[in-house]
């Protein structure tokens, strides 16, 4: 039970840095952005948190014009393997690096539903519509 008490802290503190990074980054201050994901990432990174982690990575990444190749395979992978309502989001936060991503993305999109209402980062028509 201890492990689950330091825990908490931490995730909240994750979602609470991510919900923040993404309202800086819909604000145009990529700066905060990337250091507020960043600090989410750190946060939620472990396996009980693991999609607020990729997201937040995702979302560093969509900040920066740094080369991420190394990453976004996992990242995928993660995009991929878990509910479409957080892979959407990550696959259209790296479709910026990997345009072949932008269908695959939409498609996931489509499947979440409710397709104006924003998660935690983007609403699904955000990334059906992207160019």
């Amino acid at each position: 039970m201890p492990e689950a008490l330091e825990l908490a802290p931490r995730a909240y503190a994750g979602l609470i840095a991510l919900t923040e990074a993404a309202i800086a980054w819909r604000g145009r201050d990529l700066d905060l952005a990337i250091r507020l994901a960043n600090q989410a990432a750190l946060s939620l990174k472990a396996p009980s948190t693991g999609d607020g982690y990729n997201l937040a990575r995702a979302l560093a990444i969509a900040c920066t014009e740094d080369d991420a190749s190394a990453e976004l395979p996992e990242l995928i992978e993660a995009a991929r393997s878990t509910n479409p309502d957080v892979g959407f989001q990550i696959l259209g936060l790296l479709a910026r690096e990997r345009g072949g991503l932008r269908e695959e993305a939409a498609s996931m999109a489509r499947a979440a539903g409710r397709l104006d209402a924003c998660r935690d980062v983007l609403a699904p028509i955000e990334v059906i519509e992207a160019r």
